[in-house]
């Protein structure tokens, strides 16, 4: 097996998940894992071997009751789509990014602390080709212009 694709897609009525002990070893496929899992409020990914994973497209999308996410360990050198990865997590207020982000996301319609989107422009890769980090205005104003010029002078743009 080497895709976990919407393995937990619109599971709607699941509220916890430790899957800190899943090997994730030959996963390249993580597109719509938790897809609209929108009673989620724990879940522990903490042991996921993601080196191998090219596609985390929506993995995260419409978690809207995930208040915090640690997904630190990641490891995303081979990812290639991790768009709308947060996107309309409502409640996510704290997020670990993972050491690396090299190509778009989204966290747009999350409410994140400061320390989170701090720790995401840190995450940002240097990259060639443009890439764009959508954060929508609330969570835009929470940073300064000279914050927001460290992604763009990693070659991001940020909405």
């Amino acid at each position: 097996v080497t895709s976990m694709n919407h393995m937990f897609y619109d599971c709607s009525s699941l509220t916890s998940l430790d899957l800190s002990s899943f090997d994730t070893t030959n996963m390249t496929r993580m597109d719509y894992m938790f897809y609209n899992c929108s009673k989620l409020t724990s879940l522990d990914v903490s042991g996921f071997d993601t080196s191998n994973v090219t596609n985390m497209y929506a993995m995260f999308n419409n978690c809207s009751s995930l208040t915090s996410l640690d997904v630190s360990g990641f490891d995303t050198a081979n990812v290639t789509n991790m768009n709308n990865m947060f996107l309309n997590c409502f409640k996510l207020s704290t997020l670990k990014a993972p050491n690396s982000i090299p190509v778009s996301t989204s966290v747009s319609g999350s409410i994140l602390d400061r320390d989170s989107l701090l720790d995401i422009l840190d995450s940002l890769a240097t990259v060639a080709t443009v890439q764009t980090l959508i954060l929508g205005p609330t969570l835009m104003a929470k940073l300064t212009e000279e914050e927001i010029l460290t992604a763009v002078d990693k070659g991001w743009s940020v909405a």
